[in-house]
């Protein structure tokens, strides 16, 4: 029986969705002088909730040291992963009728790659914006993409942006 509850109904997590081992943290890049010391392995099983079906993988670090200041991956440096959310951006407006007077909020944005499109001047799809990042330093990485959250005006769209989904509240 697993020891980890769901992050969103603490539910117990037992059925397991993916396994892959053992692995080091990601993008915690290995300086010359630490090159001898042994590097931490954390596991890399992803469980699926039989509750709510949200698939998740159980926290083993803290963020800060996942999102460190040497944490290297920006989303928006891969211009077929530009490509792909442009398009998906476009999908989701159409679908979803989404204009001016809406809000999306970006969660785990990274660099706020996807909140780029979602302000388009060229086109209707001018919008409030809003992100959510686990690191810090996204904050102070000087681009601008997206727009701080403002919690008093309620959002009316929620992107995860590693889920397909697009939640209307």
């Amino acid at each position: 029986m697993s020891m980890h509850r769901c992050l969103f109904c603490s539910s117990s997590l037992q059925e397991v969705f993916a396994d892959l081992g053992m692995s080091p943290l990601s993008n915690a890049f290995v300086s010359p002088e630490h090159a001898s010391e042994v590097e931490l392995f954390f596991p890399l099983t992803a469980y699926v909730c039989h509750e709510c079906l949200l698939v998740q993988v159980p926290q083993f670090e803290v963020p800060e040291r996942i999102f460190s200041d040497t944490y290297a991956y920006f989303s928006s440096f891969s211009d077929t992963w530009l490509a792909h959310v442009r398009q998906y951006v476009d999908e989701m407006i159409a679908r979803y009728h989404i204009g001016p007077s809406s809000h999306a909020i970006e969660i785990a944005s990274n660099d706020g790659y996807l909140l780029q499109y979602f302000g388009r001047p060229r086109t209707a799809h001018a919008l409030r914006r809003s992100e959510v990042s686990p690191r810090s330093q996204h904050f102070s990485t000087p681009r601008p993409r997206g727009n701080s959250l403002n919690p008093a005006k309620p959002p009316i769209f929620f992107l995860a942006t590693m889920s397909s989904r697009t939640y209307r509240i």
